[in-house]
This record gives C-alpha cells, structure tokens and sequence, in this order.
C-alpha cells in the first residue's frame, strides 16, 4: 500500500532561531510544541514507514520544551529546528507499514523498536563496534525528524525486529509541565494509535 501524501497527526516543536555571535552555533528560544497534520513524502530507498503504537517520553523531550531564564530551549543535547519544526520524539515501537527499495532485512507487517542513533558506520568508532560513540551521529527527534506522530518514517539502521518480546509499558522519566521540581519517575504506556487488524 503506498501512503505518500497521507496526512498524519504528529507533534511538533516550533521555537525562534537565534544564532550565536560566533555564527557557529544556533540557539533556540520560545519554544512550543504544536499538534499537527503533515503530508508523508515519498518514503527514502533505506528508510521504512512505521505505524507507531507506543512512544516513550524521554527527558530529552521534556527538556527541549524547558527553558532557563533568558528563555532559551535547555537540552544539552545537539538540536536543529527547521522553520516548519521539528517532530520529536525517538523512544517507541511500532509496526512497518512499508520500506524503502533498498531495504532487505524488514518487511511490512514487521513489528520494530526503534533507536534514537543514526550512526554513520564509516567513522572509527562505528567500525570498532561503539556506535553510541559515533563521531556524525544524529539524534532522531532533535535533528532529523521524531516518532510523535501516527506514522513515522526512520532509517531502517535505528529499527531492531521484534525477537518474540512482548512491551507492556514503557517506562520513563517524566516531568509535570506544571511543576517546578525535579524530574519524577512515573511509568508510563502511551498508545498514540491502535495498531492495524
């Protein structure tokens, strides 16, 4: 089934650019998360199309929503934000929909974890096996589009077939937008849509 131009609910982080007097680095402010539809484009050849049925909330969500008194996003974490936002999200399961032309090791109808690391697999690191190390690592959901959406299109590299394991909640940590104190640990399963018969 080809879902190009499909709309898809997903949650979007929008927040003001504002680069550094260095030009080197690029500072964020004001941010706001927005729910909104977007259109799926045509699926990359290495990338596969997932129906996401559960997300974890990481810190690192919660902390590009924070800001620290100038008002400024407070992740410490590397971030781009395009002008049209950013998805976040990258902790969650789901099921492939459809893959990529160049795709052989899933198949629709796979159910997958999902990665937040784009790893290179060229840099040193990546050869001897520390992909967490990765010297041109990108963070799905800080820069290059999240998993808080329906579907979800991700480099088949951050997807790790389902073994026969079975997830029942997601744990995470979490903190109450409404609260000022430290991060509580809570657990947590959100279904963000039922899977397909």
């Amino acid at each position: 089934m080809n879902f190009n131009h499909k709309a898809v609910d997903c949650l979007v982080l929008h927040a003001d650019m504002v680069p550094e007097k260095n030009a080197k680095t690029i500072k964020y402010k004001n941010p706001k998360l927005i729910k909104e539809q977007r259109s799926l484009e045509p699926l990359d050849s290495n990338a596969i199309r997932v129906e996401i049925i559960y997300a974890g909330i990481c810190g690192t969500d919660i902390h590009v929503v924070k800001t620290n008194q100038e008002g400024f996003i407070s992740t410490s974490a590397p971030l781009s934000i395009p002008e049209n936002g950013r998805i976040i999200g990258h902790e969650g399961v789901g099921k492939i929909l459809e893959v990529g032309q160049d795709v052989r090791d899933l198949k629709p109808g796979d159910y997958v974890a999902l990665e937040s690391l784009i790893t290179c697999g060229h840099c040193e690191s990546c050869l001897r096996g520390y992909l967490n190390q990765c010297l041109n690592v990108k963070l799905i959901g800080m820069q290059f589009n999240g998993i808080f959406a329906n579907i979800a299109d991700v480099p088949e590299t951050v997807a790790v077939a389902n073994t026969g394991a079975t997830v029942s909640t997601v744990t995470v940590k979490a903190l109450d937008a409404s609260e000022t104190l430290p991060a509580a640990s809570v657990s947590v399963a959100t279904k963000l849509v039922a899977p397909s018969a």
